[in-house]
């Protein structure tokens, strides 16, 4: 029989199976934490993207109240042409455009300011830019509560064709807004004046 003497390293059996748990749970832990750690990484670009999805709706809706002011602004001011009662007196002979003179009487919007002659070049054009009033007062009783400016201009439709008509006006309003960033913005509305029938 042969008998081998293991010698004791001064460690219970306990005592080793509890080192070994502490390892794991260290190691466990690390892991954990790790897992948290991209957890919260990914979370906040989430978060991020969802904040920059907010902000680009929000950019749009101020765009789309700005679309429509401008297209509101825009009619009203060829709604001013349509009801203009010397519209017509107003119109000389002339062999080419801008053949319209300033009314006489002036007529003048709800902030005093006299209406020009419907004789603007356009944007496209290098025309006048004239500000407007932001007391709307026809049906909309609408006030705008920033400030923009506009052109209005009218033409003998079909002027110097076969087809031109002497009782129509083709009208033509374009209107300036100030963008969310500080430039500009241009809407052009445009319609038809007929003479009244006599």
């Amino acid at each position: 029989m042969c008998i081998i003497l293991v010698l004791d390293d001064g460690i219970s059996m306990f005592d080793e199976r509890l080192n070994h748990l502490k390892t794991g749970y260290r190691r466990q832990r690390g892991g954990m934490l790790l897992e948290a750690m991209c957890a919260v990484v990914i979370l906040t670009i989430a978060f991020l993207a969802w904040a920059g999805s907010m902000m680009g709706a929000s950019q749009g809706q101020y765009h789309a109240a700005k679309h429509t002011e401008s297209i509101e602004i825009a009619n009203y001011y060829l709604e001013q042409m349509r009801r203009d009662p010397q519209f017509w007196t107003e119109y000389g002979s002339c062999t080419g455009n801008d053949c319209w003179h300033p009314a006489s009487p002036a007529e003048t919007d709800a902030c005093g300011n006299t209406f020009p002659p419907y004789t603007d070049a356009g944007p496209a054009g290098g025309g006048t830019w004239h500000a407007g009033c932001q007391n709307l007062t026809l049906e909309t009783n609408g006030t705008i509560n920033e400030p923009y400016n506009y052109q209005w201009r009218a033409d003998i439709h079909a002027k110097g064709t076969p087809q031109e008509d002497d009782s129509a006006a083709d009208v033509s309003v374009w209107i300036e807004t100030q963008t969310l960033h500080g430039g500009w913005d241009t809407y052009e509305v445009t319609g038809l004046k007929k003479a009244p029938k006599s």
